[in-house]
């Protein structure tokens, strides 16, 4: 899944649009997002952008940054629910990392 659609401008270098590109992927995978709206991917994108401009370069940090990210916005609150549940049409479910099955 290529990261290059939800950049809205952002340039990068060759290798850290590659970098970006791991991160997004492992992020999609570990929040096994599938065929979620862009809305979703772009705002996993916009995470990873924001870590990668202020100079992180690894992808599994930035993928575990945003992570942690992700699950911060849900301790306090500010749950995700995304529509991204592809047997409902319009169902939602919150966004979260695999393996999460504290509820």
């Amino acid at each position: 899944m290529p990261i290059r659609p939800f950049l809205n401008g952002e340039q990068f270098n060759p290798e850290t649009l590659r970098i970006l590109g791991v991160a997004f992927e492992q992020v999609a995978i570990a929040l096994r997002i599938g065929d979620c709206d862009d809305d979703v991917k772009q705002a996993i994108a916009n995470k990873i952008i924001e870590l990668a401009k202020h100079g992180e370069r690894n992808p599994d940090l930035l993928c575990e940054r945003a992570l942690k990210g992700i699950r911060q916005s849900q301790a306090y609150g500010g749950q995700c629910v995304l529509s991204c549940d592809s047997k409902k049409p319009g169902g939602s479910r919150v966004l979260e990392p695999a393996g999460n099955t504290g509820r």
